[in-house]
């Protein structure tokens, strides 16, 4: 449910307020390097809790290509992208709701770029 809602934002916001000529395959790409950060974030926190030691830049590229491959097969190899687009989910039915929460969620896994290198520098002074 939660996949479809933001795939569904996403192509709102490719096919509506920024005009593209493919909403779908920018709606995927976005999706998937959204998820890469996501994950990427949560493992790399979690390698260094458990570890002590960041990953990699080759499991990070690794993990990227992976979720763009999985967001690929997903909506345009399998064709269920129209097929959300048509069903039109929404959290709780509620449009302002799901663009306000798909809004804030992206806003703050694209902030991970930023603040999540201090965050992980400090995680592996605390170790040391």
């Amino acid at each position: 449910m939660i996949f479809k809602v933001y795939y569904y934002c996403y192509y709102l916001l490719y096919s509506r307020v920024i005009p593209d000529l493919t909403p779908y395959s920018t709606a995927v790409f976005v999706f998937g390097v959204l998820l890469s950060f996501l994950v990427n974030g949560i493992v790399d926190v979690i390698s260094i809790l458990l570890f002590c030691q960041g990953i990699g830049l080759y499991p990070m590229v690794g993990i990227a290509v992976l979720s763009l491959i999985t967001s690929y097969l997903l909506c345009v190899k399998y064709g269920k992208g129209r097929k959300i687009v048509s069903e039109k989910p929404l959290f709780f039915g509620s449009h302002r709701l799901s663009m306000t929460i798909v809004l804030v969620s992206s806003l703050a896994i694209i902030s991970w770029l930023f603040w999540g290198p201090i965050y992980t520098r400090n995680l592996l002074e605390k170790c040391r």
